[in-house]
């Protein structure tokens, strides 16, 4: 079960407002987690504000439910199941590993 008050479920549940086929601008994301990712030292001043957001996005590309279609422009391309958790997604792209 995927935490509700996560960063990794506000930005599934952005990405599920569009229909398959819509797309929507990276800046609407970024604006609708901001409050929620918490802005690290590190992040104010290297990587971005919306940096585990833009983390997160990608991961979803490499899954295959959003696609780049032009720059900040991104295309849903199937629906994300309401039971996908982060754990689920990084096991997805081989992240963890079963010893």
């Amino acid at each position: 079960m995927r935490n509700p008050n996560s960063l990794f479920a506000a930005v599934v549940n952005y990405v599920n407002t569009y229909a398959v086929g819509e797309t929507y601008n990276v800046s609407d994301l970024c604006k609708h987690t901001t409050g929620i990712e918490v802005v690290t030292k590190w992040k104010r001043y290297s990587a971005g504000k919306s940096y585990r957001t833009r983390t997160y996005q990608t991961y979803l590309k490499y899954a295959g439910y959003i696609k780049n279609v032009g720059y900040g422009k991104w295309e849903v391309v199937k629906s994300i199941p309401d039971n996908l958790t982060l754990h689920d997604l990084h096991k997805t792209l081989g992240y963890v590993y079963n010893r």
